[in-house]
């Protein structure tokens, strides 16, 4: 009786080994081949909403940066909608799974890189998903629109109107309508402003870079913010890893 036991531990033990149970996705390795930084660089004369304060950057004798104001939407930014009924979001909140994501990316440039007036719509959405496959639940959609080769002149790149808002290309509502039920985390853009009230619970990125350097799926999307307390938005550095 006692050999049969051992030699069903033997057993157990040799299932075990040879066939382990594969790790939930957000504890599997991530591997990549190369990374991109998807950041601007932060400069006192870079472009900043006409609401925000201007950065101002202090350098001592040897010309090192000694201290920095900087508003939580200027530069390369993260954001949190609100959600209805709920507290406040703050990027204090945040949690690691929040930061670390997998990204796709709709390369728009064709439509939006010259076009002020550009908006991405559900079409547009779904013809990109007939060539690569419907866009994953708790992903972050990225668009390249191109508008960031215009960040080196502020006035350009913001486009500030009558109204006091961005007109640069962003996203129409049927689009965020859409998107909202595939059931996204958030959305990134290489412009000012998604031009759309984005959902409710989403992270928004905004003032991206060298978004055409990624792939249309694989990315996985590590981002640094400030972890400013009862802050809704921060300055943020995003890294794209690329299988």
């Amino acid at each position: 009786m006692r050999g049969g036991w051992l030699v069903l531990l033997c057993c157990v033990l040799l299932i075990a080994c040879t066939n382990p149970a594969a790790p939930p996705p957000d504890q599997q390795a991530i591997t990549f081949t190369r990374a991109v930084d998807l950041s601007h660089i932060i400069t006192q004369d870079m472009p900043h909403p006409p609401a925000a304060p201007a950065t101002v950057i202090q350098r001592n004798a040897s010309g090192m940066v000694k201290a920095l104001a900087i508003g939580v939407q200027s530069g390369t930014t993260l954001r949190l909608t609100p959600i209805p009924g709920n507290a406040p979001r703050t990027v204090d909140m945040l949690s690691p799974r929040d930061l670390l994501r997998p990204a796709v990316v709709l390369d728009l440039r064709d439509r939006a890189q010259d076009n002020p007036s550009y908006r991405l719509s559900a079409e547009h959405i779904r013809d990109w998903e007939t060539q690569h496959g419907p866009i994953p639940a708790d992903s972050i959609v990225l668009l390249a629109t191109g508008w960031d080769l215009r960040w080196g002149s502020p006035a350009e790149y913001l486009r500030i109107g009558d109204s006091g808002q961005s007109a640069v290309p962003g996203v129409a509502d049927d689009a965020i309508a859409l998107l909202r039920q595939r059931q996204i985390l958030g959305i990134g853009i290489d412009t000012p402003a998604l031009g759309s009230e984005p959902a409710a619970g989403w992270l928004v990125l905004e003032n991206l870079t060298r978004l055409e350097q990624l792939p249309p799926v694989g990315t996985t999307l590590v981002i640094g913010v400030l972890k400013v307390q009862a802050s809704p938005a921060s300055p943020a550095m995003v890294r794209a890893l690329i299988p």
